[in-house]
């Protein structure tokens, strides 16, 4: 079993020439104006009005890495069981289940505040379930 917290980001804007610093990155940090977890679902995770574009020649006030994507939960199942044919034979049966409760965990959501899809999540960080099972003989 793995549990583990969410990836942190940022809610950015791409425009480099806001800060008129010759961002080489292209990216700045928005503005916080309000509570970003206010009425928010697993697809939807931040409150997209709590967030401005900095006015020009000003950084974003938002904290870097100061929201935090879904957590991690994730269990794996195997199961082994020998059955002996003789003193050297023998078969074995293997069955395997990743990521066995199918939970899925959300990724980041979309984080560029001029984005027609900001603050939706479009993916999963996870696979689903995954079953393997085997067969082998030992000689």
């Amino acid at each position: 079993m793995t549990l583990s917290s969410g990836l942190r980001y940022d809610v950015q804007t791409y425009d480099p020439s806001i800060a008129n610093t010759n961002n080489l990155y292209g990216s700045e940090r928005a503005n916080l104006v309000g509570d970003p977890y206010l009425n928010t679902t697993k697809t939807n995770p931040i409150n997209v009005a709590a967030f401005a574009i900095p006015a020009p020649f000003t950084f974003g006030d938002m904290g870097r890495n100061s929201l935090h994507a879904d957590w991690n939960k994730n269990l794996d199942i195997s199961f082994f069981r020998a059955f002996t044919i003789s003193e050297s034979k023998r078969f074995e049966f293997r069955a395997e289940a990743f990521n066995a409760t199918n939970t899925p965990v959300f990724a980041i959501p979309d984080n560029g505040i001029s984005d027609p899809t900001f603050g939706v999540v479009s993916s999963t960080a996870n696979t689903e379930r995954q079953l393997q099972l085997a067969l082998k003989f030992y000689f």
